[in-house]
């Protein structure tokens, strides 16, 4: 049996063609100008796109004996008809998607119909992947699921026992999926774990097996990759893991870097540019035999922290200077002379955009008879090259190079001559090695700054590796970038312990490339890993310290909060603090006996109903969002959840033009906004249809919606008495909206 990687997504469709990427767009930007979404570490992928009847061609093995393969590999249950069965590229071959589909009773409506999908190499007849959805009655919605993540864990573990037993037995500890250790909120909760295969006690992550659980603890889905009998080195003459940790932890190189960091508290505002550091991603894999640095690529990394070596020492021309934007005669004129446009070819499109104190010619042409595409933007005032492409369904990417890598490295610095010279001096060859593919290398080049690297700014470019010719050319940069001077940074050995605390460090077997022939094997090597709880954070070499990237403020975990041990609210409190939903101090305090501002009431019930930090940083960002409230403005840390709450109709701005977030809030108020969550709110307005029983039922003023918090007991009466002038504290609201999950769970159903 052969297994390999499962195309990406559990429930995507396979198309029948593989269509070729769309390459990286490059701007040049102002300080002010939109943050870009290329970025110079990105790696660009330029496939060539592969008829179908180019795949038949490749194709050995006919449908009928795929069909049978994959019938063979793991019985169809009973009830499942042929749904589709399609070629599609699978790397640089093809491979036959099969897939059977549940007969569907159009009399059952809740239900989940199960598939079979099946990837069978069209050239050896291989299974490539395996992958089922069970038929499943619709999961209702509960708070706490019916099944923790523990009890879940092991549902999977004995599913896949029982499935596919002489693969469970070679399987490892669970990988980290990107969960984490959170408690769910409640709603339709899904478990998600992933078991590599285990081969002389070391994980081997590219063989394993995926699987989901739901709340209910029914397993829903299962994903298999496999590839039998490869070569594993042995264990023996392996660095030991004490000298491994050692040398990560004395030698690992780290790499200073500006970071643009869009906070929900950076509303109106230029983004942090924070001085971070970071792994020098070149370097993060060390050769358990021989104790080399190795790069992802295969090749060896004989470097440690060092001065970053740009490609010159000095400015080698001065910048272009901005004059008169250039015309759309004179743009297609001026792109004609700086890049190879065919005379054959006709102009397809041009097009003129402008942003903040910078314009751009867009240009794309095409020579109809070899059916070669070039496209490429040019700065308007300056005429600088940002981007080209070339595209030919005649090109020989599929050959192999004649050209090494270090003579398509001097080739790539030579166009950077050509087209960017002024900008020579802040450039270094990416740590991130490029896509190469067929004939063709991808070269990637940073920005540096002051010994810094700037992330997502820097040059890519793709070269033909057999004539050493311009594929493409991607520009993105900032030239009003500014960022705090390195020389605040803190010694990396002063720091180098707490940066490298959150991570472990692990043996792992890999599949990479030999550093000479680039045929790939399995090697051993030690890597990090890291805690998923910095996974949104940065380390500021400044403050010597890690930083939430939502806050901007130093981080403090759940585990290390000091006043809630013991507390009777404990378990509520915990929950919302591994959301971010109560604040902690610097002191590791969170003071939950305090009273609890109208502010605070907000950002945790709606990071409770929506615990998405990147949701509340895109809502704070947008520079178009008016406030609803006089005293909640854009620089608020509440206006993003304030906003949210106004957006679901949970805050009423027609109650009153200002919404005092320093306010104690009391039970009443409390009462009327779980009442408005709930979408009660006018039922609740019906005072008369309720019948109070609290003996201060007179000194309540929203009496319909204490009664409907009292009735789901979300809040409950102290001494036969509401207490609606009572203020709330944070481990009471705590408890209140962990009461609302299991009440709105409920209500879903």
């Amino acid at each position: 049996m052969a297994i390999s990687i499962p195309t990406a997504g559990a429930y995507a469709e396979v198309p029948a063609v593989v269509q070729e990427d769309m390459p990286i767009r490059s701007s040049i930007q102002t300080s002010e100008s939109a943050p870009s979404s290329s970025t110079s570490n990105m790696n660009v992928r330029m496939d060539t796109m592969k008829s179908e009847e180019e795949l038949k061609e490749l194709a050995s093995v006919t449908k009928e004996e795929a069909i049978e393969t994959a019938k063979a590999f793991k019985d169809i249950p009973a009830g499942y008809s042929l749904q589709s069965v399609s070629l599609s590229s699978y790397g640089e071959g093809p491979v036959w998607n099969v897939q059977w589909q549940q007969e569907k009773d159009e009399k059952e409506t809740a239900m989940y119909h199960g598939s079979v999908f099946v990837e069978v190499n069209a050239m050896t007849n291989e299974v490539a992947s395996y992958r089922i959805s069970l038929p499943l009655q619709k999961q209702v919605s509960q708070y706490p699921p019916e099944v923790n993540r523990e009890e879940a864990k092991q549902i999977a573990k004995e599913y896949i026992a029982k499935e596919f037993p002489e693969i469970y037995e070679q399987l490892g500890d669970e990988e980290e999926t990107g969960q984490g250790d959170k408690p769910p909120l409640g709603g339709r909760v899904v478990y998600s774990y992933s078991f590599p295969q285990e081969v002389n006690g070391i994980p081997y992550p590219e063989n394993d097996v995926s699987i989901d659980v739901r709340g209910d603890g029914k397993v829903s889905f299962l994903s298999l990759s496999w590839q039998e009998a490869r070569d594993f080195p042995a264990t023996n003459n392996m660095i030991k893991q004490e000298e491994a940790n050692k040398r990560f932890a004395d030698d690992l190189p780290l790499q200073l870097v500006y970071k643009k960091m869009y906070t929900s508290r950076s509303v109106g505002e230029e983004p942090k540019v924070a001085l971070v550091y970071d792994l020098a991603s070149s370097a993060t894999l060390l050769n358990a035999k021989t104790g080399e640095w190795m790069r992802p690529d295969g090749q060896v990394e004989d470097r440690k922290t060092a001065p970053l070596k740009r490609l010159k020492d000095e400015p080698q021309a001065e910048r272009p200077a901005k004059k008169d934007a250039l015309t759309q005669e004179e743009a297609i004129a001026h792109f004609k002379e700086v890049v190879d446009v065919s005379d054959d070819a006709t102009l397809q499109n041009v097009s003129f955009s402008q942003y903040d104190n910078n314009s751009l010619w867009s240009l794309s042409f095409l020579n109809e008879e070899t059916n070669e595409r070039v496209s490429g933007d040019i700065h308007a005032e300056t005429g600088e090259l940002l981007m080209y492409s070339t595209y030919s369904p005649t090109s020989e990417t599929d050959k192999e190079k004649t050209m090494d890598r270090d003579e398509a490295y001097d080739h790539a610095v030579k166009w950077i001559e050509t087209y960017s010279p002024h900008l020579l001096h802040q450039l270094t060859e990416s740590p991130q090695p490029g896509y190469s593919y067929g004939s063709d290398y991808n070269i990637n080049f940073d920005r540096v700054l002051d010994g810094a690297l700037v992330e997502s700014q820097g040059i890519d470019i793709r070269i033909d590796g057999k004539t050493g010719e311009l594929k493409g050319y991607y520009v993105n940069w900032d030239v009003d970038f500014t960022g705090p001077s390195t020389d605040q940074a803190l010694p990396i050995a002063d720091v180098r312990p707490e940066i490298l605390e959150p991570y472990s460090v692990e043996p792992v077997y890999l599949s990479l490339p030999d550093e000479d022939s680039q045929e790939e094997s399995i090697q051993l090597v030690y890597q990090l890993r890291e805690n998923p709880s910095q996974w949104e954070t940065y380390f500021d070499a400044i403050e010597g310290e890690y930083m939430s990237r939502d806050t901007g403020e130093p981080v403090v975990s759940a585990e290390d909060v000091k006043d809630i041990d013991g507390h009777w609210a404990e378990d509520a409190l915990s929950l919302l603090i591994s959301y971010g939903a109560l604040n902690i101090d610097e002191d590791g305090m969170v003071h939950p006996n305090d009273e609890l501002t109208r502010g605070e009431m907000v950002k945790m019930m709606m990071l409770v109903e929506r615990p998405d930090p990147f949701y509340y940083e895109e809502l704070a960002a947008d520079s178009t969002a008016k406030a609803t409230f006089n005293d909640v403005s854009a620089d608020s840390p509440y206006f993003a959840f304030v906003e949210a709450a106004v957006r679901q109709g949970y805050l009423n701005p027609e109650d009153s033009k200002d919404f005092n977030p320093n306010a104690v809030v009391e039970r009443d108020a409390l009462a009327l906004f779980i009442t408005r969550v709930l979408g009660y709110e006018e039922l609740a307005d019906a005072n008369d249809l309720f019948q109070i029983d609290f003996a201060d039922a007179d000194d309540i003023d929203n009496k319909g919606a204490a009664a409907i918090v009292h009735h789901f007991e979300i809040m409950e009466g102290m001494n036969d008495e509401f207490k609606p002038d009572a203020s709330v504290t944070r481990a009471q609201a705590a408890t209140v909206f962990t009461r609302l999950l299991s009440v709105r769970a409920d209500m879903d159903q």
